[in-house]
C-alpha cells in the first residue's frame, strides 16, 4: 500500500472509528437480549453444578469456571441470565485486554479492526453466550501476555510477578494454560537477546508463583 493510499486509509478509518465502537456496543447490547432469550444449555448447567459444589478442581477441568459461576450467582441470583451474564461480562473483559494488548503492535486504526474481527467471531460469540473453561481461560491468557509483554519487552519487572499469577490461572481454567510458561522458557531458550533472562531472580519468581498458584488443582489431582 503507497503512503498516499495509507493516508487516506487513516483518514477514512479516523471517520469511522465512532462508527466501528457503534457496531461492537450494538454487537454486545445483541449479546445482552440473546442471553436473556436463550434456555439453559446443558454446559451452563453442568458447570454452574460446579460452581455449587465447590473444590479445589474436578475430573474433567480445573476450577475457575466453578468460581466465577458461583461468584456471579451468589450476588445476582441463582438464574439462567446471570450464568450467562458471567460469561458475556468475563468475554467483554477478554476483549477490553485484547485491546490493550494490541496496541503494543498496532496502529490504532488496526486495533479497532482486530477488535472487532474478533468481537464477531464465532468462537467469542459461543464463549459470550454459554459456559466453559474457555471463558477464563480467554481473559487470564490475554492478561498474561499482556504482563509478560511489559516483563519482557518493557522490562518492568513487577509484571514477573502478574504474569506468574495470571499464567498459574489460565491453567487454574483449562490444562492447556500450561503452554503458557512453556513457551515463555522456550521463547527465552531461542532468543539471543532475552536468552539472559532465564537466570534473572524475576523469572524465577514468576514460575515460583505459578507453581503456587496451581498447587491446589495439582495436589487435587494427586489425591484423587
Amino acid at each position: 500500500m503507497h503512503q498516499s493510499d495509507r493516508s487516506a486509509f487513516r483518514k477514512i478509518l479516523g471517520n469511522s472509528a465512532p462508527f466501528i465502537l457503534l457496531a461492537l456496543l450494538i454487537i454486545f447490547v445483541l449479546r445482552m437480549v440473546f442471553i436473556g432469550l436463550m434456555g439453559l444449555m446443558p454446559q451452563d448447567a453442568y458447570y454452574y453444578f460446579y460452581g455449587q459444589n465447590l473444590a479445589l478442581s474436578y475430573f474433567d477441568h480445573p476450577p475457575a469456571i466453578a468460581y466465577l459461576l458461583r461468584f456471579f450467582t451468589d450476588i445476582f441470583g441463582r438464574k439462567v441470565y446471570v450464568i450467562k451474564l458471567a460469561d458475556s461480562i468475563t468475554t467483554l473483559l477478554s476483549l477490553f485486554s485484547f485491546y490493550h494488548l494490541c496496541k503494543f503492535f498496532l496502529s490504532t486504526e488496526k486495533v479497532l479492526i482486530a477488535c472487532i474481527l474478533l468481537f464477531s467471531t464465532f468462537m467469542i460469540t459461543t464463549l459470550s453466550l454459554v459456559s466453559t473453561p474457555d471463558v477464563p481461560l480467554l481473559l487470564f491468557w490475554t492478561l498474561s501476555l499482556f504482563t509478560l509483554y511489559k516483563a519482557i519487552f518493557q522490562k518492568k519487572k513487577i509484571y514477573w510477578i502478574l504474569s506468574g499469577l495470571l499464567m498459574g490461572c489460565a491453567f487454574d481454567s483449562k490444562y492447556t494454560g500450561i503452554f503458557l510458561p512453556a513457551g515463555l522458557i522456550f521463547f527465552l531458550i531461542i532468543s539471543k537477546e532475552y536468552k539472559k533472562l532465564l537466570l534473572s531472580a524475576w523469572f524465577w519468581l514468576s514460575l515460583m508463583l505459578f507453581a503456587l498458584t496451581i498447587f491446589p488443582v495439582v495436589y487435587w489431582n494427586w489425591q484423587h
